[in-house]
């Protein structure tokens, strides 16, 4: 069995890695690293082969034949998980009476359409964010292992899948100077109904470099049904309880531009409302897709706050090919 052979050639390779240790007189935290690459590796190659042999027995199962029939093969899937992440192939089936879609494995394994981290990862988060801030929570998971930093989207299905306890609120209000809030959505499956929207919103102080890059003192929000008035005034309840905002001289107020993102300007004292660094990127791109070497011109102009650069490549990008 290809898990058997698996095994059997990681566990030789880790015992050949113990040995050179002994010869070498590698330090002890050196083979403690290794070995924890090598377990996770090896982690991540077991989920994948078990994956993808559930899938090859959908492909010749009996049952399966006379119910679905194959739409696509070798459809791929990354996802994190506590080995790191993981990369798999399925494939995508239609139900022959509903006309249903479905990646039968993922359904059989409980892996949601939209899931990019899996249910164990997200259990364990939850768990360090009941003891801890969400920053520092995604810190202490991914301590030995910076593959398992979690990203916004990470964060805001931990917590629309797990009720982690809230921080308390502060004795003495921080003073910043500049405030961030970040705003995004998802289309979720929700059961009984064909999908909804989950918004995120974060607030936090910037970004910092050490020990690695991470925001700082970073508040997530996430909501299914509440109305943007209702989730902007939650938020505004936090910034008020958290901050003195006579010490903020800006809040920036980033999204894609969404109508309901845009709305928060109007229950955030004073805040600005700036394009998203990934969104942003994207409308350059569209931009420039007739000339793409002024897309360069554009970004150093925006990036060095050169509004004549930036205008004059946008003017080059109106000008005829």
């Amino acid at each position: 069995m290809d898990i058997i052979r698996l095994v059997e050639e990681k566990t030789l390779s880790v015992s050949v890695k113990i040995l050179e240790a002994l010869e070498d007189g590698c330090t002890y935290q050196d083979l403690e690293t290794n070995l924890k690459q090598q377990f996770d590796a090896l982690g991540r190659e077991i989920l994948k082969v078990f994956l993808e042999s559930l899938d090859q027995k959908q492909l010749t199962s009996k049952a399966r034949k006379r119910r679905w029939t194959v739409v696509r093969r070798n459809d791929s899937k990354e996802m994190l998980t506590p080995f790191g992440p993981l990369t798999y192939e399925r494939s995508y089936f239609r139900n022959k009476e509903s006309k249903d879609y479905c990646y039968l494995v993922d359904e059989k394994v409980g892996i949601t359409p939209h899931s990019r981290v899996s249910a164990s990862l997200k259990a364990e988060l939850s768990e360090a964010c009941s003891g801890m801030s969400y920053e520092k929570a995604t810190l202490q998971i991914s301590r030995y292992n910076p593959e398992l930093k979690v990203s916004r989207q990470t964060v805001g299905n931990c917590v629309k899948t797990f009720k982690a306890k809230p921080l308390s609120e502060p004795k003495e209000k921080r003073r910043v100077q500049e405030l961030y809030i970040e705003a995004d959505e998802d289309h979720v499956k929700v059961r009984g109904k064909r999908g909804t929207q989950a918004r995120l919103i974060y607030v936090h102080e910037g970004v910092a470099e050490e020990p690695r890059r991470h925001l700082v003192n970073a508040r997530y929000f996430t909501t299914l049904h509440k109305k943007p008035e209702e989730f902007w005034t939650e938020l505004l309840d936090y910034i008020e309880a958290h901050y003195d905002l006579d010490s903020i001289s800006a809040i920036y107020l980033s999204g894609d531009g969404a109508p309901w993102i845009r709305a928060g300007q109007d229950y955030i004292p004073g805040s600005v409302y700036i394009l998203d660094k990934f969104h942003l990127s994207k409308s350059i791109l569209r931009a420039t897709a007739h000339a793409p070497e002024l897309k360069g011109l554009i970004h150093r102009g925006i990036s060095q706050a050169d509004k004549q650069s930036v205008n004059a490549g946008m003017f080059l990008t109106e000008s005829p090919v």
